[in-house]
């Protein structure tokens, strides 16, 4: 397992490098949240739990489970894990601002690179009014 813990902070380390809508801090106190990850080796193979804690209350933000079987590879346990992971991490709510409207058209500082897609509901929110927009 501790190879395993050391390829999977490897792993996270770049996943989170690539993704400008998070950081990654050493120091669990500095967090929002903290993603704990849970391999339990059962007979019939490998459950995997992804849970996401805030960081202030230890609240359970979300939580993904599965597992693959006994014959599974590591690397097969490895695709599984991030898949949970991506599953976990898009339940989190984005928050950016609105930069610029003219019109009837607003610009926001988040998009696509934030993950953002086409036939996304976004919900603005503000201190009047809250609206919903579809892209």
């Amino acid at each position: 397992m501790a190879r395993f813990r050391r390829l999977w902070r490897n792993r996270t380390k770049r996943f989170f490098d690539r993704n400008p809508r998070f950081e990654l801090v050493s120091d669990a106190a500095k967090a929002d949240t903290v993603v704990r990850t849970v391999l339990s080796k059962k007979t019939a193979g490998i459950d995997i739990d992804i849970t996401l804690l805030l960081t202030g209350t230890g609240e359970v933000f979300t939580s993904e489970h599965d597992s693959v079987p006994a014959s599974a590879t590591g690397r097969d346990t490895g695709v599984k894990v991030k898949q949970l992971l991506k599953a976990a991490l898009k339940r989190i709510p984005f928050y950016g601002t609105v930069t610029g409207r003219d019109g009837q058209e607003l610009t926001f500082d988040i998009g696509a690179s934030h993950g953002l897609r086409k036939n996304d509901v976004i919900q603005i929110s503000g201190s009047i009014t809250s609206n919903v927009i579809r892209f």
